[in-house]
């Protein structure tokens, strides 16, 4: 198993975007199997489930507490455009954090430097139900 922490930068680079993406499919295709852990998902009961497959009964992280704002500089307006693409994919697996940063960054009630409209936008294309 592989696990990689993937920071700020990559989503913020396309060239990062663009090598994790072949870095994974060459690491699955030797056998392993790749967990990446975006820094916008914190690893609660629910977000360890889903990366690991395993159950914890501790509480690690308090999942009402939202990742992204303006004061880290780490919200979709800082991104670039397929890294507020790639962030949308991976809430989508994550639908709880999803909500308390999406709740949290409209409070913050200035786009310019949220970018939420960006991130509910593509959040909605990839969970559309046809």
């Amino acid at each position: 198993m592989i696990v990689e922490f993937d920071g700020l930068q990559h989503y913020t680079n396309p060239n990062n975007i663009i090598k994790d993406v072949s870095q994974t499919l060459k690491y699955e295709a030797g056998g392993y199997k790749v967990v990446r852990i975006p820094y916008f998902i914190q690893l609660t009961k629910s977000a360890i489930k889903i990366l690991f497959d395993i159950i914890v009964d501790e509480d690690f992280f308090d999942p009402s507490i939202p990742s992204i704002g303006i004061k880290g500089e780490n919200t979709p307006a800082f991104l670039c455009p397929i890294g507020i693409e790639r962030m949308a994919k991976e809430f989508v697996r994550f639908p709880d954090q999803y909500k308390v940063n999406l709740e949290a960054l409209e409070k913050e009630a200035n786009e310019r430097l949220t970018g939420v409209n960006l991130l509910k936008e593509h959040y909605a294309k990839y969970t559309k139900q046809d």
